[in-house]
């Protein structure tokens, strides 16, 4: 998912406590969640294939509790959502205003994420037809399961709007992708709240119990696919550039927000433990919450720690390099792993656990190989692109 500005080469210092604050709004840790949120997801799905939650689990219990940890690739979407909104927010906070306008902001987004989103409906359209539309009993099921519906939808980044008529066609990755580019039409409005309300706590308080209870409200139903509980936690991320900005660093805040990083994180794990994925999912408004939440303590966190441990490991510069791509990852991972397990069974016939040697052997260092050539092809070129100059938009006090 597309979460942050313009990458940038920048090392990650940590010492640099005004990185944020004096004028370097580059992160090199946002990059670094980003990338493993990303793998993540690619091992979640990857997993998916052997060992399904709605299938019999393996019998050894140490592996049996690696593949429940990756059962639960959505949170890494909600955590996408708050470092969305945390990036976009930091220059506002810094500056008291938007760079752009709001149609400079919205051509600024759609070059970041529509030229590798469509690229890779193309390409996803191109490895159907060359592997075909008869059912695999995979995930992948979801996306050969073509209609011309679908087809538009996706091409427009509406296919939220139409649930389960089109959920899932072509590549079963791009539903984030529209929710999140509806989000950006709500970020000026957020904005405005902060300088309506004069507080942007109250602001923030105000839209993240509404979004959570529609959420909540919609689940099971047509309009879960909208996923609005999202739109909160984009405007948590936001708040967090707001305190991450914070003339002051405290010892109270630094405590805190490790604190709450804590006990959220530990909340998440028990609770998905307890539930399971088969029952999680009909949880997923208050589990997003959850989840949102304690990624954006984190990120206060971590801004206010720079000589902690743990922006250290990841400020580890590979890490950083794979963040900077990992929306690329994101996009083209799943139907790489569907040729993979193609290879791996139906021409090869290997067993169970060589295919499974295959997936992660191979099939993860060829998923960040190929997410690299295809970031240089149809995500880099667009990041620097130069905007008209306009008057700016400036609602934030």
């Amino acid at each position: 998912m597309p979460s942050t500005p313009e990458p940038s080469a920048r090392p990650c210092r940590a010492d640099s406590t005004t990185d944020v604050k004096n004028g370097r709004l580059r992160i090199d840790f946002v990059d670094s969640l980003r990338g493993l949120a990303a793998l993540y997801v690619v091992v979640h799905h990857l997993l998916i294939y052997f060992w399904p939650p709605w299938g019999v689990p393996p019998h050894n219990p140490l592996v049996r509790a690696a593949n429940e940890f990756f059962f639960f690739g959505r949170y890494a979407v909600a955590v996408f959502i708050v470092l969305s909104g945390f990036c976009l927010a930091l220059p506002v906070v810094k500056e008291g205003r938007m760079r752009h306008t709001f149609g400079q902001f919205i051509r600024r987004r759609a070059r970041r994420i529509l030229p590798p989103y469509y690229a890779t409906l193309v390409l996803s359209l191109l490895f159907i037809a060359a592997t075909g539309t008869a059912l695999t009993g995979t995930i992948w099921d979801d996306s050969i399961t073509l209609s011309w519906l679908g087809v538009i939808a996706n091409s427009l980044a509406v296919q939220n709007w139409f649930g389960a008529h089109v959920f899932g066609q072509i590549n079963y990755v791009l539903w984030s992708v529209a929710v999140e580019w509806h989000i950006y039409f709500f970020f000026p409005l957020i904005l405005w709240l902060w300088a309506r309300t004069g507080s942007r706590a109250l602001a923030t308080c105000l839209i993240l119990p509404l979004t959570t209870a529609l959420g909540w409200l919609w689940k099971g139903g047509h309009w879960a696919y909208h996923n609005i509980q999202f739109l909160g936690l984009f405007a948590v991320g936001m708040f967090a550039a707001n305190l991450a900005i914070t003339k002051s660093t405290s010892a109270a805040l630094r405590h805190t927000t490790l604190a709450l990083t804590a006990l959220g994180g530990i909340g998440v794990v028990v609770t998905s433990a307890q539930l399971g994925f088969l029952r999680a999912i009909h949880l997923w408004p208050v589990l997003d919450l959850l989840v949102g939440l304690t990624a954006a303590a984190f990120l206060v966190y971590l801004v206010h720690s720079p000589a902690s441990l743990l922006r250290r490991i990841l400020c580890f510069k590979p890490l950083v390099a794979v963040g900077i791509f990992s929306y690329s990852i994101y996009l083209v991972h799943a139907p790489i792993i569907q040729g993979l397990w193609l290879l791996s069974t139906k021409v090869l016939h290997l067993s169970f656990f060589p295919s499974l040697g295959i997936m992660l052997g191979i099939g993860l260092p060829a998923i960040v190989g190929f997410a690299y050539a295809f970031h240089l092809v149809f995500e880099k070129p667009f990041l620097h692109l130069p905007d008209k100059p306009q008057t700016a938009f400036s609602p934030a006090p």
